[in-house]
């Protein structure tokens, strides 16, 4: 039996019953041959998917699982297993794990380098159980205080609620800038934080391990997608964190080799390609025909398996596609959601795209969706309650999700940029799910990128003239090459602006933040009656630092000047609330004629989250740091002091504690509410308190927003530790 023929008979129960003993003779041929052992492996996962058909050859069967290292699929066979193979089962357990939960090869070799005090970088696919293994790091006890670095808030969120699970009584899990590691002997402290969070902090000086997911994200790109300021913190960040932590392991898929780390650190790479699902591939090449590409889409949607993640480049092609594949009634509406849908219409708009889609049972995600809406699209996914979920890159880049299927509609990203391989790969890293889906399905519209080798630089760790100034400046001094220390002399030399001030405000790079200070220097009486303001600017001082921003920072691509940016954050401040903005911007619409108030709603919302309450309120904090610098060197004796301004807009007019249990699933309406209950007073293990005694169902909220509490409040009394 050839391998596409075993592939086609393993394809469903009825022809795999067909020719037992003839597939397994031929999986064990690949299985026995260390060449081939990756393609055994992926035929024993296609197995597996018709294990039915394999009842009177078990024995065999478990033998070729044991063979590829699958030893969590074993599972149901403990009792059966001969002495050998429940010895091997037995340990590939780790310590202190749940009891029912084994390690595969691949993740049981790293656990035991690590458990040896290496420094391990792995490259495995989003199957291997990456996750898992971190699990396992924690439960063993080894690491009193260790740090996860992750890409993205909802990653935050995710790790979060894994750990408390498991960790509930063991552990505190900080996220939030305002929580405090306990100093209980007996609780461990692991920080779950984005790259950012962990540039906020003073506590990280005495770290056992530190893991950064997505490590891939460190190096920078040859592009203007904006991932450098990203990749610029997240050096930082690693620097920071390797020069004081014992040990470090570094996890993310599709890395073919590594530079620039092994000049500063002793580390081990492993690249793996193990899998614990197997996937298959149907390409279309319709080279970006939108009438093609949308009856293929339909047409697929309607015959292949659910539940579907199909990705898009864009919010706004999401919205197209969720329309189309609501005008075409693919899927059935869901069951149980109603009280979701009430509220969405009570806080939105019963026209807005991401409510009609939900009621047919389509979900939307991406970076403009509200958070806590995010996340309970992906639960009801998940939880079957939906069948389909429209995504872009924000889902892809580590949400876990049930999909069997994903469909790729666009290659492209944001900006209409193509899509690398590595990107692509990534995608395809979704389809399939250990225990729940054994094989997957990849369906890619347009014709996929080009195969290519997949490389990550560590620019922080090897300093040439080709290291950007920019991230020079980010590394301590005692860490400077010589040379690179007069590199940086040699630029501050003929600066106004000192190092200290250009650090403090990375990412902007040195170039644009000496620009801003010239220009305040050589007009120094306007700037200084324009931007001399404390607690309130009027709208004159507010537009002067908006035209500073665009012109020497960055325009949201949101905003198409410089007038609606000072429009939209002023009319946002005067609103007093985020629900209250938000209706006024409908209201707005409506009174102007606008007639598609879905496309107004998701303007208001993207101007929120990134506008508002995140890029606007950083940048005006660089202009009063740099203008308070400018203004010292002109023996101005006052000083501008932004911070009331700056933390209403990142807060949306809440206490900061109340606007970050956004991040925990809860609606910023309903935080708003909760500030009539409770004053944190900025710290989150306040508010978290006062939620786990609350008596939900008294609360005089929708039934969604009850929901929605109480799940939480679940989760926060299984932690019994002392500070929460």
């Amino acid at each position: 039996m050839t391998y596409d023929e075993l592939r086609e008979t393993l394809e469903t129960l009825e022809t795999a019953k067909a020719f037992p003993f003839e597939c397994l003779k031929t999986i064990s041929e690949y299985v026995n041959c260390p060449e081939k052992e990756q393609v055994g492996r992926e035929l024993v996962v296609r197995a597996l998917a018709v294990r039915e058909a394999f009842s009177n050859y078990n024995d065999i069967l478990v033998s070729l699982v044991r063979g590829v290292g699958l030893f969590p699929y074993l599972k149901d066979d403990v009792d059966t297993l001969n002495f050998s193979d429940r010895l091997a089962y037995e340990l590939h357990k780790a310590d202190n794990l749940d009891d029912d939960i084994v390690l595969h090869r691949l993740q049981f070799e790293v656990y035991n380098r690590l458990m040896r005090d290496e420094n391990i970088i792995l490259s495995a696919p989003t199957s291997a159980g990456k996750s898992l293994l971190i699990d396992a790091l924690i439960a063993s006890g080894k690491y009193q205080n260790l740090i996860i670095i992750v890409p993205t808030l909802a990653l935050i969120d995710e790790t979060r609620k894994r750990l408390l699970q498991r960790f509930s009584n063991s552990c505190k899990i900080i996220t939030h800038h305002s929580q405090k590691r306990s100093k209980e002997p007996d609780v461990r402290n692991v920080y779950v934080l984005t790259q950012e969070r962990v540039l906020e902090r003073e506590d990280l000086k005495d770290l056992d391990l530190f893991i950064m997911d997505e490590f891939y994200k460190i190096d920078f790109k040859d592009d203007n997608s904006g991932e450098n300021d990203r990749a610029l913190l997240l050096n930082r960040a690693f620097h920071q964190l390797a020069t004081v932590a014992k040990q470090f392991y570094l996890l993310g898929p599709n890395i073919e080799e590594i530079t620039g780390i092994r000049d500063s650190f002793s580390c081990h790479f492993k690249n793996s390609n193990f899998s614990t699902v197997a996937v298959n591939y149907k390409r279309f090449d319709l080279k970006n025909k939108k009438e093609e590409k949308e009856k293929k889409l339909v047409e697929l949607c309607q015959q292949i398996d659910l539940p579907i993640l199909v990705y898009c480049q864009s919010p706004n092609s999401a919205h197209t596609i969720a329309k189309l594949l609501l005008e075409e009634n693919v899927v059935e509406a869901p069951l149980n959601i109603d009280s979701a849908l009430e509220w969405i219409t009570a806080n939105y708009h019963k026209d807005w795209i991401f409510h009609k889609a939900l009621e047919a049972g389509i979900g939307i995600h991406h970076g403009s969706i509200p958070r806590a809406l995010q996340q309970e699209c992906v639960k009801y996914f998940n939880e079957g309650k939906i069948k389909i979920l429209v995504c872009t890159s924000t889902f892809i880049e580590g949400v876990n999700s049930e999909a069997k299927s994903i469909i790729i509609y666009d290659r492209r990203i944001a900006n209409n940029k193509a899509l690398d391989y590595f990107t692509y790969r990534n995608i395809e890293g979704r389809a399939g799910r250990m225990f729940k889906h054994f094989v997957g399905s990849v369906y890619s519209l347009e014709t996929i990128p080009p195969k290519c080798s997949v490389e990550v630089d560590f620019p922080i760790c090897h300093q040439d003239e080709t290291t950007p100034l920019d991230l020079l400046v980010q590394i301590d001094i005692d860490h400077l090459h010589e040379r690179s220390k007069q590199r940086l002399n040699d630029q501050f030399s003929h600066m106004l602006l000192p190092e200290f001030i250009v650090k403090q405000n990375a990412p902007v790079p040195i170039t644009n933040q000496e620009a801003i200070a010239q220009e305040i220097h050589s007009n120094i009486e306007h700037y200084a009656e324009q931007l001399l303001w404390n607690s309130t600017p009027d709208y004159e001082q507010l537009k002067t630092a908006c035209e500073l921003i665009c012109s020497h920072i960055s325009k949201p691509k949101s905003i198409v000047s410089v007038d609606q940016l000072a429009y939209v954050i002023n009319r946002f401040f005067m609103s007093g609330s985020y629900q209250s903005f938000l209706d006024e911007q409908i209201e707005k619409a409506q009174n102007d004629g606008v007639t598609d108030i879905s496309k107004n709603i998701d303007q208001t919302l993207t101007w929120v989250r990134n506008v508002i309450s995140y890029s606007f309120p950083r940048n005006l904090m660089i202009i009063e740091t740099i203008a308070n610098y400018v203004f010292k060197r002109n023996n101005i004796d006052e000083e501008a002091d932004y911070s009331f301004y700056s933390s209403s807009l990142e807060n949306l007019h809440m206490d900061s504690a109340l606007c970050a249990l956004d991040e925990y699933g809860i609606p910023y309406q309903t935080a708003q509410k909760l500030g009539g209950y409770i004053d944190p007073q900025g710290e989150l293990d306040l508010a978290l308190e006062y939620l786990r005694v609350v008596d939900v169902p008294a609360l005089p909220f929708l039934n969604f927003e009850k929901t929605i509490l109480m799940q939480i409040q679940s989760e926060l009394q299984q932690n019994q530790t002392k500070e929460i």
